[in-house]
């Protein structure tokens, strides 16, 4: 089953590379088609990709190109910009920073056999040092997936991620509206991944007020009332 992976990368090209070779080692690398918004100026990132690698198919969109300035790192924007000019079955939210662990995507694939499986969240850990999680909404207490996979058609049905959103909640606020619609969101403990606690990337809407913005909007629509009255809107 064919996988789109997208991810963006802004500033931090050594560990963009580590993560493209960590996924061109996977068995099911020949699947997967790799989107990169790439955020940089340069063409670090493009010559890097011109390489031989195992992927299904390579596209590289430049962020200052094809999405408007008051957007750039807004990343449910970029994200549903290379989901939706994908075509693959399956697909992925990635970042710069997180390897999968051997057999990762492969154990994950296997997920989808039940049709009413809509989304599969990868085990992964903050640091090769801390151990293996995954973590479940802060409201309902449904799984969400941080790391995972995702069926197009789901996606598709539920508007893709939420672009009210700046930085924070919009992996929850996902997760919740497959759930809302009443697919299964399975926990995957032996697909593994590590976010790597390297530098930071640059994204003007990472912050205080950003978060509180994102939290309330979260909050407003996830109401316990709203759920049991079956009125959230999306």
């Amino acid at each position: 089953m064919n996988i789109d992976v997208a991810m963006g990368t802004l500033g931090r090209v050594q560990q963009f590379k580590r993560v493209i070779h960590s996924l061109n080692d996977q068995s099911v690398s020949g699947n997967m088609h790799i989107y990169i918004m790439d955020g940089n100026e340069d063409d670090a990132v493009s010559d890097f990709m011109a390489g031989n690698w195992k992927f299904h198919g390579v596209t590289i969109y430049k962020e200052r190109s094809v999405i408007k300035e008051k957007h750039w790192g807004k990343w449910p924007v970029l994200y549903n910009y290379m989901f939706k000019n994908g075509k693959s079955p399956l697909v992925t939210y990635w970042s710069d920073d997180v390897y999968p662990e051997e057999g990762c995507f492969k154990t994950g694939v296997k997920r989808f056999r039940d049709p009413k499986v809509g989304a599969v969240a990868f085990s992964w850990r903050d640091g090769e040092s801390k151990p293996y999680k995954i973590y479940g909404t802060e409201m309902h207490k449904q799984v969400m997936v941080n790391f995972g996979l995702f069926r197009r058609s789901v996606m598709k049905e539920v508007n893709f991620i939420d672009e009210g959103y700046n930085f924070y909640n919009a992996d929850q606020d996902l997760s919740l509206k497959i759930w809302y619609k009443n697919y299964q969101v399975l926990r995957c403990e032996n697909a593994k991944v590590t976010h790597h606690q390297g530098d930071k990337s640059k994204n003007k809407h990472r912050g205080g007020d950003y978060h509180a913005q994102d939290i309330q909007r979260f909050m407003n629509r996830w109401s316990y009332d709203n759920v049991k009255s079956k009125s959230v809107k999306f």
